[in-house]
């Protein structure tokens, strides 16, 4: 075996061994729940050494976070797709919060304990520093999905909105955790129904009477995307 094909396979084995200990990890945490799940548990599930769980992720917290990486990637890639096939920015944007529903359906349960850790200052909340470049990365999904789409919102709501976008899917996320309807269908009602309104509103945002809203909102904005950063 060459040097290279060594390379190669204990580049694979780790990153095997690194999926083996986030699925085991994410299904303790879906059944036993986050703050009850041990790492020695972990490792047991995955039947891998404690030592070598905490050589891939040091805390549950970094096992989180290694869960939203590899969303966001699987995210990306589905996104890349998307832009290629369609150039209406609803259906675009349909796609992207659909998508992200798809990846968090396996684990909603523990979804919905992650929700409850929105404090900025939780490392592994969503609004949070640590999260910052996970955050920045699906806001530029969105800023994509607006180019070349046709939506041409005010030159002055232009620049906030893929940071609004993105705090409106968090909404629809959020949303998504407590719809008992079957099949969550009432988020996907409120998905359909809601994003229209808004795209009604983002046209209507270049009407001159809308300047002072436009601008107002805009601040606002601002404010939001400085605490954010």
């Amino acid at each position: 075996m060459t040097q290279q094909n060594i390379i190669t396979h204990k580049t694979i084995k780790a990153r095997r061994t690194r999926q083996q200990i986030l699925e085991a990890a994410l299904e303790l945490f879906q059944t036993r729940g986050f703050d009850a799940t041990t790492m020695r548990q972990i490792a047991r599930r995955a039947g891998v050494a404690v030592g070598a769980t905490y050589y891939y992720f040091k805390t549950k917290e970094e096992l989180v976070l290694g869960y939203y990486a590899d969303s966001q990637q699987a995210a990306e890639a589905r996104h890349q797709e998307s832009l290629a096939q369609d150039w209406d920015f609803k259906r675009r944007m349909t796609e992207i919060v659909t998508h992200r529903l798809e990846l968090l359906r396996p684990y909603r349960g523990f979804i919905s304990v992650l929700a409850r850790r929105i404090d900025p200052q939780h490392a592994i909340s969503p609004f949070g520093a640590q999260t910052r470049e996970l955050r920045q990365r699906a806001i530029q999904m969105i800023s994509e999905a607006m180019a070349h789409s046709g939506l041409k919102p005010s030159r002055t709501l232009a620049p906030h909105l893929p940071a609004l976008l993105w705090l409106y899917q968090m909404g629809i996320v959020f949303f998504w955790i407590h719809d008992a309807s079957p099949a969550q269908q009432n988020t996907h009602r409120l998905l359909e129904v809601s994003l229209g309104v808004l795209l009604t509103a983002i046209r209507l945002s270049k009407n001159p009477l809308m300047r002072k809203t436009n601008k107002g909102l805009a601040q606002l904005m601002e404010l939001i995307e400085e605490t954010l950063s």
